[in-house]
């Protein structure tokens, strides 16, 4: 394992519930109109100190997707998810990250199903 580098992001940042790694800037927010398992769930355009997970086929609120988990580099818990690409082939947008009302991300569930 080698080491950690983090970016550390100016301004309005969202960062990790747990370990308080920045992760996305306020500016960087596309829609605040999406729902978790959990609550309410910002789209980003761009996020930091994140890793991908395997993609996988899940079942949404706007149909079916093929999303991969996102993880904080800092301490590894889930933060939210990325879309692939949409089953029905509309789009493959960015992130989009869980948020509590404290402003601190947190994980989303997986749901699931496509072919």
């Amino acid at each position: 394992m080698g080491r950690l580098f983090l970016m550390h992001l100016e301004g309005n940042a969202y960062s990790c519930k747990f370990c308080r790694t920045h992760l996305g800037l306020a500016a960087d927010i596309i829609s605040k109109n999406f729902h978790s398992k959990h609550g309410k769930a910002y789209l980003f355009n761009r996020v930091v100190n994140v890793t991908s997970g395997i993609n996988e086929d899940r079942m949404m609120m706007t149909g079916l997707h093929t999303v991969s988990d996102i993880f904080c580099v800092g301490c590894g818990s889930i933060v939210g998810w990325k879309y692939v690409r949409s089953c029905d082939g509309y789009f493959a947008i960015s992130s989009a990250l869980p948020v509590r009302p404290s402003s601190k991300l947190y994980g989303a569930p997986a749901l699931g199903g496509c072919t």
